[in-house]
């Protein structure tokens, strides 16, 4: 297994991936992680962008083929925090089996935090769900802690006026 940049050429199986990631969130939760129908195609189109982007870290793991990715940006952290330096957020991470979080996600991550820190980032901050018990697994083996947790349901409730 190589950990490598991402290249346009990359982005097709990058999106395969990323949509069979998101068929199953949707499944554990259909309304928050709906994808959209045009999905395939503005996720090519910004992993395009991000894949030149000198703010981005799109990398891939490659053993015979792409079997998965991540992509950081790096950014400001939110003005009413100080973390004491630049985040790299990792929102777009996947791999296609995943029994190899463990392996393929381990090195991809490890290899995100090197090139975050070389590009001045002082924390990672990845995107997990929480169902996604694997990923949570390569997330906490990794020295990762959970900061927050999104929480999401209905608009409408049931009233007993």
């Amino acid at each position: 297994m190589t950990i490598r940049p991402a290249s346009e050429a990359d982005i097709p199986r990058m999106v395969d991936l990323i949509g069979a990631s998101r068929q199953q969130l949707a499944e554990w939760q259909p309304v928050f992680w709906r994808p959209s129908p045009q999905a395939p195609e503005l996720t090519a189109t910004w992993f395009s962008v991000l894949v030149s982007d000198e703010n981005a870290i799109a990398l891939v793991s490659d053993d015979q083929g792409v079997n998965g990715f991540a992509i950081g940006l790096i950014q400001d952290g939110p003005p009413v925090y100080a973390p004491g330096g630049k985040t790299c957020l990792v929102d777009d991470f996947a791999i296609a089996d995943d029994e190899d979080w463990e392996s393929i996600g381990s090195e991809l991550l490890k290899e995100m935090r090197i090139a975050a820190a070389d590009h001045g980032a002082v924390q990672c901050v990845v995107v997990s769900p929480k169902a996604d018990a694997q990923k949570q697994i390569c997330l906490e083996t990794a020295g990762l802690t959970a900061a927050s947790t999104w929480w999401t349901g209905p608009t409408a409730v049931e009233d007993d006026r």
